[in-house]
């Protein structure tokens, strides 16, 4: 015999925009087999190869504010051109798997670290020096350290960019010391 069912649907709760900058010197920066230029070493972070050494980027986030349980709808970060050029790049966007990320203090530490899988960035458009420009959207990678780790909200960040095949040549970037520091910009949907 059957009987009367009532279904109900639960609302999903409203998107949230969430940004944080990289918030003091040592927090970003690259390195290669040939130095270390976290901190306050350069002006500036080169993305690709330079002669023989391939570049490995990070950019270390502090209190990210994203819930456990939370469905990632889009990331990016903002970035700032150091110099104009117009020189195409390929690169590998990764998030350290790391739950609360610490800052790397060399290259074979910054090498060494579990990354998320990696998304492409394809960098073909002229850059202006101390323009804004956007990476690929790399959700995925933020979305897969949620899932992966015990994370929790206020945990740190790292996002890694390292070097595709192919680039024979570098982009710089502004980083924290000289001001106009990477941003990360995220939309995500917190768990009901």
């Amino acid at each position: 015999m059957g009987g009367l069912y009532i279904i109900t649907k639960r609302a999903l709760a409203p998107p949230v925009d969430f940004e944080v900058s990289v918030a003091s010197n040592p927090d970003d920066g690259f390195g290669s087999p040939d130095g270390w230029y976290g901190g306050s070493s350069t002006a500036y972070i080169q993305l690709g190869k330079s002669g023989l050494p391939i570049r490995i980027c990070f950019f270390r986030f502090d209190n990210v504010l994203i819930p456990a349980n939370s469905t990632i709808l889009s990331a990016k970060m903002r970035v700032y051109a150091y110099s104009s050029s117009t020189v195409t790049l390929n690169l590998v966007m990764h998030v350290d798997k790391t739950s609360n990320s610490v800052t790397p203090t060399d290259y074979t530490d910054l090498d060494s670290r579990p990354l998320t899988s990696g998304t492409n960035w394809q960098i073909t458009d002229p850059w202006t020096n101390a323009f804004a420009y956007y990476t690929s959207d790399f959700s995925v990678e933020i979305q897969e350290l949620i899932d992966g780790v015990v994370w929790s909200s206020g945990n740190a960040m790292t996002v890694i960019v390292k070097n595709a095949i192919g680039n024979t040549t570098t982009r710089s970037l502004r980083h924290y010391p000289v001001g106009l520091p990477a941003r990360l910009i995220v939309q995500y949907r917190p768990p009901n």
